[in-house]
């Protein structure tokens, strides 16, 4: 049986598309930190993110689970009154200033 190909609607929603670009790139700076540091990516890790911005904090903070899974988290902060921790892979995405701590490394 042969069926023409879906056609979309048109619809899409560029707020959860702009949302999911943010988790998308902090989860992938999180990973090249881990990997320029040569981490094995069982080895699990604290993950602190210093999110001045809202808006940028609430969509991180209902994306919890992905950080953490895509991130190989042990625990994740997310504040805008984190302090640099003095041993620590560091990036930033936007305005986000991402930390992760070399204590339990």
């Amino acid at each position: 049986m042969i069926s023409p190909w879906p056609e979309s609607d048109g619809y899409e929603d560029k707020e959860a598309v702009k949302d999911m670009e943010l988790i998308r790139e902090v989860t992938g700076a999180i990973r090249n930190i881990r990997g320029e540091m040569n981490i094995s990516p069982q080895e699990k890790s604290e993950i602190l993110l210093k999110v001045k911005n809202s808006r940028e904090r609430e969509i991180l903070e209902e994306n919890t689970d992905y950080i953490m899974s895509l991130g190989s988290g042990t625990r994740l902060t997310i504040s805008s009154q984190i302090k640099r921790p003095q041993l620590a892979g560091t990036a930033v995405v936007k305005e986000i200033e991402i930390y992760l701590p070399f204590k339990d490394l």
